[in-house]
Order: structure tokens, then C-alpha cells, then sequence
């Protein structure tokens, strides 16, 4: 497994990891299909079980680990960290909270968000997919969810799922100077819940009360790579 995973030094504490872009599956034998979510989720906590002293950081497509001594031989970090995903479940993005292989996989939540579907973008959207408005608010609440990542702003969680619908989905050509908190949008295959009032360009077709973040709280931040979402319809 040492040939499908990537690791190099990235400054002087800390490493980089990557998979391999040569071979045709994620590290584990996860197919090398859209987003590898999967992948880094299993490999976060896969570094999280080596280093548990270091800083985890998870991208879309990487894992950066920032220790505060100086980092291991990158060589030596690629046998460790291949043994350690041998023994890491190969968990799927869209599998059930208790599922087996997913329970073992510490610290993933299950959200789910009340939303009210009548978002400014709801209609276009469902219109350049093919659906009716209510077939796409149907296959939206249908999917799991999962954080792929967060950055952006704080809390705002890049959630994808298997419905490939929403790859037909484009950013606005005009993005808009004021998002609202609260506001579900879906671009580029991608869902999110703006944590914020912010810029944006991400197509809005809901709304939910729910806080994603509480500057003022010891947790400020909700989601979590790796934690499931679920969006349920208000009527």
C-alpha cells in the first residue's frame, strides 16, 4: 500500500499527506470516484491514531499533520501511516451513523437541519437538472450528506453526497454581495449551509434556523469532516 499514499514534509513540523494521483483508487481500495472524501475522512483518522498529539487538518483532497517537535522522516511516516490505514475501516461516504465499519470511526455526528425549501435559486435550479422543484427538494432531503470539508468562513461545511444530480449544478455567473445565515445553497456538486452573512455565489434553495456557528460558545464551530447531514422539509 506505501506506493498509494504521498507524504512530504511541509515546512519543518509538519507533513503533508496525499494520495497517490497515479493509482486508480483512494489508499484503502476506495475507487478514485468525484471527491475523495472517503479517503481523507479514513486518513484523518488514521493520522489522528498515530499522532494524537499533533494538529489534523483535513482538505478536500489532503491531510496536513502540524506537530509541535519536529516531524517524523517522511519515509518512515509513509510505512506508519500505510499500516495504520490497512487497519482503518474503509468507510463510505453515505453509510448510516451505525453502520459497523462507521461507528469505528470516533467522533462523527449525525445533523439534522430543519430547512425550508423556498430558497431564490430553488426553481432554476430544479429547472436546469430536469426536476420539479419538488422532485429536487425530494432527492436534497433524500441524500446523506457528508462534510468534506470546512473553511471558507468559520463553520461553513463543504457537504457532498452520491446523488450526482447536483454535479449539474453551476455557481451563480453573478455572485451575490450578501448571503444570509441559514441560507442551503448547492454548486459544483457540492451543498452548504451558510454559517454567516457573506458574499456568495453558491445557488440558494432553502433556509434553516439551525446555527452552524456560536463565536461565543467553547465549540463554536458544528460540523465536523466527516459528520453526516440530513436536511428535513418544513412544511
Amino acid at each position: 500500500m506505501h506506493a498509494d499514499v504521498r507524504v512530504r514534509p511541509f515546512g519543518d513540523a509538519a507533513l503533508l499527506i496525499e494520495p497517490n494521483a497515479a493509482t486508480d483508487s483512494w489508499p484503502g481500495g476506495i475507487p478514485r470516484r468525484g471527491l475523495p472524501t472517503r479517503w481523507v475522512v479514513v486518513a484523518r483518522q488514521a493520522c489522528l491514531n498515530l499522532w494524537p498529539r499533533a494538529t489534523v487538518v483535513a482538505g478536500l483532497a489532503s491531510v496536513l499533520v502540524e506537530f509541535d517537535d519536529p516531524c517524523p522522516d517522511a519515509d518512515r511516516a509513509v510505512v506508519l501511516l500505510s499500516e495504520a490505514l490497512a487497519r482503518t475501516p474503509a468507510w463510505g461516504m453515505g453509510q448510516r451513523p451505525d453502520d459497523g465499519a462507521a461507528a469505528e470511526l470516533t467522533g462523527i455526528r449525525t445533523h439534522t437541519l430543519p430547512t425550508t425549501y423556498a430558497g431564490e435559486d430553488l426553481a432554476s435550479v430544479a429547472d436546469a437538472v430536469g426536476l420539479t422543484a419538488a422532485e429536487l427538494v425530494a432527492r436534497h432531503a433524500a441524500a446523506m450528506w457528508t462534510v468534506a470539508a470546512v473553511g471558507f468562513s468559520p463553520g461553513f461545511g463543504y457537504l457532498v453526497c452520491e446523488d450526482p444530480i447536483f454535479e449539474a449544478v453551476r455557481r451563480r455567473a453573478d455572485p451575490r454581495r450578501r448571503v444570509p445565515a441559514g441560507a442551503v445553497a448547492v454548486a459544483a456538486g457540492m451543498c452548504a449551509v451558510y454559517p454567516s452573512a457573506s458574499p456568495g455565489g453558491w445557488q440558494l434553495i432553502g433556509h434553516t434556523a439551525e446555527s452552524l456557528f456560536d463565536p461565543g460558545s467553547d465549540d463554536p464551530v458544528r460540523l465536523s469532516v466527516g459528520d453526516w447531514v440530513r436536511f428535513e422539509p418544513v412544511l
